[in-house]
């Protein structure tokens, strides 16, 4: 077969008109420095530029071969040395290296020793081209990618587009100027909706998920690692399976505080600043406590001068918090079987119990706390903190609705066991830094307090107690009208709340 040697300035242009069954993508434009054509197959050098169905391609080298058994011209595409193409789709690939098999509709890109990543990039748009978009990057030393062949009317005539990605190797991914991904794997798949908007997912993993994980991180300082992650590019949401991570708080002039977690999954939802954890939670809040709760946590962010901060901690229901008292050093814990709010602005927690269809709470579903020296048991909380110097600490603990408490207490805390003082009330507030509670009763209801050990019963519209932490004695004092002595129907009340053996 006789060659043809086309020596061509680099601004010369060649258009193959290809026709009938022959034709894939229609007529090929093609630009290069020189081109050797033998009526098969045609070898470019220079500054070569094509212009084809599934793009514009630049490179320094390449080669088109035909298929002869399929009677298909240019088929098939060889490239080396600086490959950038851009696609028809509106995404961009660089690489070193690339084959793009139009016949079967696949390709593969690859770097070199001296640029060993193969880049691509890629935007999501909203709505149209004109909207807000979303960049995302992937960078790995190689890429296989299979494509798609689109009729498209504006052109009459067929377009190739990437139905696929898959990266392998060192994979990196850039997302939205912020989130930084790494990973052994990558697919990124192209899809198109009725409109002609893109929505694109893109799934990380790793080879071994027992061992390795993918790590994201991001502008805030957060870092959360899990052994597969999702994004949809066009909701803006992250997915992680079996995550655990590290969300920073950080506000102006103040020290940055962590909250660390794991669950079962983890969905990161950019637009509306809200992670959703799924089962098996347990996070950690430093000074606030710790969280544990088998169902749904939602953690909600505000944007302050370009950093995340943790607006609050909402909880679904079977919620577990623990405080530990650094300086009375015992624990504090919680258990609240409804929802619960952690509000990190104003630094409040609010917990409710579940209610029956008649407004009742249901027994054993109250709020429960407890710790060495006892338990209480109302239908709601609201537990206040304060900044102590650069310390979160406990500053007032309100409990209301048919509220219960059992004493342990007895001056002796690490041989605290027994039930020594009941009390019932409809709303107790509890002061810790001056270890002073408040009993009240409503509505013309009553206190009643207890106190088994000295045989002490008290009756009252309110009581206040309060303990000496230097002398560990208690000093209880009566409000209104006090009686010390309880009458029948206060005694069945304190009977059915305590299951008491004796009577008062």
């Amino acid at each position: 077969m006789q060659k043809f040697r086309l020596a061509l300035l680099a601004t010369s242009l060649i258009i193959f008109n290809l026709s009938g069954n022959e034709s894939l993508d229609g007529p090929m434009e093609i630009n290069s420095g020189e081109a050797i054509y033998n009526g098969q197959d045609i070898s470019l050098e220079g500054n070569v530029v094509i212009q084809h169905g599934l793009g514009k391609i630049s490179t320094h080298r390449l080669s088109i071969f035909s298929d002869k058994e399929k009677k298909m011209k240019f088929s098939f595409v060889s490239m080396n040395d600086g490959v950038s193409i851009e696609l028809q789709s509106g995404g961009h690939l660089e690489c070193q290296k690339a084959q793009i098999d139009y016949l079967n509709l696949h390709a593969t890109f690859l770097g070199d020793e001296n640029h060993p990543d193969v880049i691509y990039q890629d935007e999501q748009y909203q709505k149209d081209k004109s909207s807000k978009s979303t960049p995302l990057v992937l960078k790995s030393h190689q890429i296989k990618a299979d494509l798609i062949r689109q009729y498209d009317p504006k052109r009459k005539s067929q377009k190739t587009l990437i139905r696929e990605i898959r990266s392998d190797g060192n994979v990196r991914a850039y997302y939205n100027n912020d989130y930084l991904i790494f990973s052994d794997f990558a697919t990124y798949r192209c899809s198109f909706d009725n409109n002609g908007i893109a929505k694109n997912y893109l799934t990380m993993d790793v080879s071994d998920p027992e061992k390795n994980f993918c790590v994201v991180t991001n502008k805030n300082g957060d870092r959360i690692q899990a052994p597969k992650i999702d994004l949809d590019t066009f909701t803006k949401i992250l997915t992680f399976t079996s995550p655990q991570g590290t969300i920073l708080i950080q506000k102006e002039g103040k020290i940055p505080q962590q909250i660390q977690f794991t669950s079962d999954a983890l969905s990161w939802n950019e637009e509306e600043k809200m992670l959703t954890m799924q089962k098996n939670i347990d996070v950690q809040m430093g000074d606030m406590g710790d969280i544990k709760t088998p169902n749904e946590l939602r953690l909600y962010q505000n944007e302050t001068n370009g950093k995340n901060t943790v607006r609050s901690i909402w909880a679904k229901n079977e919620t577990e918090l623990t405080y530990k008292d650094k300086n009375k050093n015992f624990v504090h814990k919680v258990y609240c079987h409804g929802p619960m709010m952690i509000d990190h602005e104003h630094l409040t927690v609010v917990m409710e119990s579940p209610k029956a269809e008649n407004g009742e709470v249901p027994e054993g579903k109250q709020v429960y706390f407890e710790d060495l020296l006892g338990d209480i048991y109302s239908d709601s909380v609201v537990l206040n903190y304060s900044l102590q110097e650069k310390t979160l600490v406990p500053s007032k603990l309100l409990m209301q609705g048919n509220v219960k408490m059992l004493n342990r207490f007895d001056g002796h805390i690490q041989e605290s066991s027994s039930v020594l003082q009941y009390a019932l009330a409809d709303s107790v507030e509890y002061d810790p830094k001056n270890s002073v509670m408040i009993l009240k009763g409503l509505n013309g209801n009553r206190v009643l307090f207890y106190d088994k050990v000295n045989n002490l019963q008290m009756s009252a519209p309110a009581l206040t107690i309060s303990r000496d932490e230097k002398s560990k004695r208690e000093s209880i004092k009566g409000s209104g009208d006090v009686r010390f002595t309880f009458i029948e129907h206060e005694i069945d009340q304190l009977r059915q709340h305590f299951q008491l053996k004796e009577s008062p």
